[in-house]
């Protein structure tokens, strides 16, 4: 799941890296109807108080960057934490399976001794049978 997860991130950060200029020139030259004379030689972004294109084009280049790190970062724990998966699977995981069970079902039987024995339900003697026979 962290791999995919990371290599969704670096993926989408280098596709924002590469087209960051592209689409920042069409979104300025939305803004422009036509002749740049008619607007005094300067966008209507500017106008409007936003930073150049080619500093918005740095800063979004820088962000994808950055975030391209941790996405690489995911990537890696996902390769480590994989790895340590297949150390766990690889020991027989049916006789894991059936002590983790059998832990499970003598902790639940002997509470369950242990109830009947505080309701009155049976003697102590017969729960020290009883939990002799579970064990």
């Amino acid at each position: 799941m962290a791999l995919a997860i990371g290599l969704a991130i670096a993926i989408s950060t280098t596709i924002g890296y590469t087209a960051s200029p592209r689409l920042f020139h069409s979104l300025d030259n939305t803004f422009m109807p036509g002749s740049s004379q008619t607007l005094s030689n300067s966008s209507l972004l500017a106008q409007m108080g936003f930073p150049s294109e080619q500093t918005m084009i740095k800063i979004t280049q820088y962000v994808s960057l950055a975030l391209l790190l941790p996405g690489i970062g995911v990537i890696v724990y996902g390769f480590i934490s994989r790895k340590k998966e297949k150390k766990i699977t690889s020991s027989k995981p049916s006789e894991n399976k059936k002590s983790t069970d059998k832990i499970k079902n003598d902790s639940k039987s002997l509470a369950i001794l242990q109830e009947r024995l505080v309701k009155g339900e049976i003697t102590p003697e017969e729960f020290m049978d009883l939990s002799k026979f579970l064990k």
